[in-house]
């Protein structure tokens, strides 16, 4: 997810002003609403980049939607603080991961 978010912002600092090259699917955002508009930097995959190995899912509107995910076009978000307070929940949480049941965890998706 990192490389992707990555290649995103790359594509943004590049200048990307059409909106074909900013297209990306986003697979999960702060409000089922608008999920392009709160999309979770680290949910989602631009146009043609890799996602879980392959770029199918991020090729088009329908590859995106099999894929269980919205197909957006426009400005990629960046790193909401939201986002930036949870990694640092989860930096806390690991440094005190031998306090922590090696077999617990938390998954916030999964494919059904």
């Amino acid at each position: 997810a990192l490389v992707e978010e990555e290649q995103a912002v790359a594509l943004v600092e590049a200048g990307a002003d059409e909106v074909e090259e900013s297209a990306f699917c986003c697979f999960s955002g702060a409000s089922k609403g608008d999920v392009c508009g709160s999309c979770y930097s680290n949910a989602l995959a631009v146009r043609g980049t890799l996602y879980h190995n392959t770029t199918y899912c991020t090729q088009s509107n329908s590859t995106c939607s099999t894929c269980g995910g919205t197909w957006c076009t426009g400005s990629v978000p960046s790193k909401s603080e939201a986002l930036v307070e949870e990694e640092q929940a989860v930096a806390l949480v690991e440094a005190g991961a031998d306090e922590v049941e090696e077999s617990a965890f938390c998954c916030f998706s999964g494919a059904s």
